[in-house]
């Protein structure tokens, strides 16, 4: 089992397995010793040095929580991830109604890292209500924004609230290969006391198309919808 120190390259080598017990000890096994006697099965840690040590690919993982709003939950949740041996790379947060929500993107490199942020989790969630779920993302991290062969682009849409707004805009954008990567929107007091709707999204518009045709297909989706609506490069 991992002290204080850690479990050295067991960590990040790709041979190691870990074994989480019932009360979240981790044990680590080296998978080596499956087909070479020459390694322990449970090397005494932390390993400072191993003929066999094989650095392990970086591994990413999306968490997303949402719970009740008070003091404390980013503070218990970016502490998951220090704990997990894990890096904090990006993370959207916001409160939505009366509950917080937030999405955290991290990666690590060491082997147990995956298991830990789970079994973290689930001791959340059961202390403190909330309801998360743990992604690990095969592919790693995608290309930066915005992606080869597209450029990025902004567009605001605003009117009285009704219903279809978000549906319509976002399907004359897929219609098109248009890729949203950011979309945030809210309902505010309008004049009158009416709703007023707003809604901004950064997208992805690739090379091909001409922005002309696609500012013209918004702008007719927008006189259905009694609704303005704006395209400029962001």
């Amino acid at each position: 089992m991992a002290g204080a120190q850690g479990p050295g390259l067991c960590g990040s080598c790709r041979e190691a397995r870990v074994q989480t017990s019932a009360r979240g000890g981790r044990f680590w096994r080296c998978g080596l010793a499956e087909r070479d006697d020459r390694f322990p099965r449970y090397p005494a840690l932390p390993v400072r040095a191993c003929s066999g040590y094989a650095p392990t690919m970086r591994r990413w993982f999306i968490l997303s929580a949402i719970g009740r709003d008070r003091p404390g939950l980013v503070a218990e949740l970016a502490a998951l991830v220090l704990e997990s041996n894990a890096n904090l790379e990006d993370s959207r947060m916001t409160i939505l109604g009366s509950d917080f929500a937030v999405i955290l993107l991290c990666s690590s490199s060491d082997a147990g890292a995956g298991d830990a942020l789970a079994v973290g989790a689930k001791r959340l969630e059961r202390d403190h209500g909330l309801t998360i779920l743990l992604r690990h993302l095969e592919e790693g991290q995608r290309s930066a924004v915005p992606a080869p062969g597209t450029r990025l682009y902004r567009v605001e849409a605003a009117g009285e609230d009704r219903a279809g707004i978000v549906a319509s805009i976002c399907r004359v954008l897929a219609e098109r290969g248009v890729n949203i990567v950011e979309l945030a929107s809210q309902t505010r007091p309008g004049p009158g006391g009416s709703p007023h709707y707003q809604m901004t999204l950064r997208v992805e518009v690739p090379d091909r198309l001409d922005p002309r045709a696609l500012r013209e297909a918004l702008e007719a989706e927008a006189d259905r919808l009694v609704i303005d609506v704006a395209l400029m490069p962001a």
